[in-house]
């Protein structure tokens, strides 16, 4: 945590700046974590003042920073693909874009994306970042395999290779477990994934769009399971894999993944309850 530390040292001018200018209240909010901030008034004046006078300090510290694209006037067709591109935005009116002229519906904050009415889904980015690991994960497993035949080295069968690498998968996304433990919760998935968002668990949130968000993930994990299942089929095809476990082997395979061990299980059991 070293890099937030720093970030608050180095910026603290830069929130004083933005403080001195917008004060404090009700009507205001100004929150910042490292690089990433939000400023918002009920006075477009005013925001304009205080981002001019958060990217001013930004220079006086002699750190890069993103220019706002002042050329996009609406949340529709090439010009919402250019508001969610552009890192900086200039300043708008965060409302709902159908009743409002000119007003953007959504705000990005920390991996999240925040609409007027209360909604909360994740960053697609961070979706499509999520996604490639478990593409590089699943590439890394089979190279590994290669490399193995490659050596003569023994390989566990299919089934035990399938779940050490269902495990690693189910592992990045809610963290390590026991094999018995079906407990669930964003909050409990110390080290994976879903641990970086643990504020979708939130009772006041609706929770639809993160759920839809959160089986996208899990189909993704599911296709790299077979992926990598087809790849092994074919090798203990051609007889290039054991076609029994030892008993050691059958021990160490967790008895159940299913929900309990899915990224949409772990927010799914906690708006219920």
């Amino acid at each position: 945590m070293l890099s937030v530390f720093f970030a608050n040292l180095i910026l603290h001018k830069a929130d004083q700046a933005v403080q001195d200018i917008i004060g404090y209240g009700d009507e205001i909010a100004y929150v910042r974590y490292c690089d990433d901030m939000v400023i918002a008034t009920l006075n477009k004046d005013l925001t304009t003042k205080a981002l001019t006078a958060y990217n001013q300090t930004l220079e006086k510290l002699r750190l890069a920073y993103h220019e706002p694209d002042a050329s996009i006037k609406s949340y529709a067709g090439k010009e919402k693909r250019k508001f969610w591109r552009n890192k900086t935005k200039n300043t708008y009116l965060w409302g709902n874009n159908k009743t409002e002229q000119n007003a953007m519906p959504w705000l990005a904050f920390v991996g999240y994306q925040l609409r007027y009415d209360g909604t909360v889904r994740v960053r697609p980015s961070s979706l499509k970042k999520e996604i490639e690991k478990q593409r590089k994960t699943r590439k890394h497993f089979l190279k590994g395999i290669d490399e193995a035949l490659k050596h003569n080295k023994k390989l566990n069968s299919k089934h035990g290779l399938l779940t050490s690498l269902e495990a690693r998968l189910r592992a990045s996304a809610i963290g390590k477990r026991p094999a018995g433990d079906l407990s669930t919760g964003m909050e409990k998935s110390e080290f994976g994934w879903c641990a970086g968002f643990i504020k979708l668990s939130l009772p006041e949130l609706q929770p639809q769009i993160a759920q839809t968000q959160l089986r996208y993930l899990d189909r993704g994990l599911g296709k790299q399971l077979g992926i990598s299942k087809e790849r092994l089929n074919r090798l203990e095809n051609q007889k290039r894999l054991p076609t029994f476990e030892t008993n050691n082997q059958k021990k160490r395979r967790l008895k159940f993944f299913g929900k309990p061990r899915s990224y949409a299980g772990q927010l799914n059991e906690i708006n219920k309850n």
